[in-house]
């Protein structure tokens, strides 16, 4: 829907502004070392100054620049790294760092463009697990730049050199971060119009069974209603026919009547007690009527 792809629309563009600030940042880390040659310039330069003694300095260091102080390590411009630098720090992780970061940007561009166009068309469900996978590459790239903790930048620069994250680093984690958010996105929500027919198919079906179901039980509760009602006739029939005989036989008669009637009928007490038993039968048929309303 609408809402799904403005939201993996405002991750992917997150991720690849983060991204692509993480890799231009000049404070990616921060470098604390000792040196006598002065700042991070003059360092590697053959011509620097030298000083009474080693000095602490800090020095804000990225990917491709540096950060050249101005009155505070945390204040200055951005400054590209020089040949001799370039000599002294560069390694293999370090190149690696820069060329993940380089492929991060590259990929995270595509992937936004992507994104930009499910406006007008659909991803089948391939493609969707295709831009998930794209997705989550571009937070194994993002986090693949703190290689640069392990690289020549934080082991060759002046003596007692350690490294730490700064504002660039942070930034990358967010850029991590906004990369997975859309992962999860596209995996959970997304959903191809092949996959959203097959659903809506399943509803349907579910619906028709509940609904047939429903059907089913309302006329098997008619049938057992009419069954009771048969029932409950045939008790009465039988009730009104017993109550005739109680009444023939309290009736004073001819002897010719009164024995061809105790001969060819029940006694008085069995007829009061089949009055009795039916009595019952229809208690219980009226008791279970009750209990199938209830249910």
């Amino acid at each position: 829907g609408g809402c799904i792809t403005a939201a993996l629309l405002l991750c992917a563009l997150a991720g690849f502004v983060c991204t692509t600030y993480s890799a231009a940042s000049c404070r990616f880390v921060l470098v604390e070392y000792s040196s006598e040659r002065g700042n991070f310039d003059s360092l590697f330069s053959s011509q620097g100054a030298g000083t009474n003694g080693f000095e602490p300095i800090q020095t804000g260091a990225g990917l491709f620049a540096w950060l050249a102080p101005s009155e505070s390590w945390d204040v200055g411009t951005c400054t590209g790294y020089t040949y001799s630098a370039l000599e002294a720090i560069s390694d293999r992780i370090f190149e690696a760092a820069r060329f993940l970061v380089v492929m991060a940007i590259i990929l995270g561009l595509g992937v936004f463009v992507w994104i930009l166009s499910l406006a007008c068309i659909s991803l089948g469900p391939k493609q969707v697990y295709i831009l998930a996978a794209c997705q989550f590459l571009l937070v194994i790239l993002v986090s693949l730049t703190f290689l640069i903790l392990a690289s020549g930048l934080c082991t060759s620069v002046g003596q007692d050199t350690t490294c730490s994250i700064d504002e660039g680093a942070l930034v990358a984690i967010a850029a991590a971060v906004s990369w997975f958010v859309g992962c999860c996105i596209t995996l959970v929500f997304m959903k191809s119009p092949e996959k959203e027919r097959r659903e809506r198919h399943e509803e349907i079906e579910r619906r028709a069974q509940a609904l047939a179901e429903k059907k089913r039980k309302r006329a098997l509760r008619k049938r057992q209603e009419a069954e009771k009602q048969r029932e409950l006739a045939i008790i009465e029939q039988e009730m009104m026919q017993q109550e005739q005989a109680m009444a023939y036989s309290s009736t004073p008669g001819t002897p010719e009547t009164v024995e061809s009637f105790s001969e060819n009928d029940a006694p008085l007490e069995q007829v009061e007690l089949n009055v009795v038993e039916s009595l019952n039968r229809i208690q219980s048929l009226l008791d279970e009527d009750d209990e199938d309303e209830y249910i």
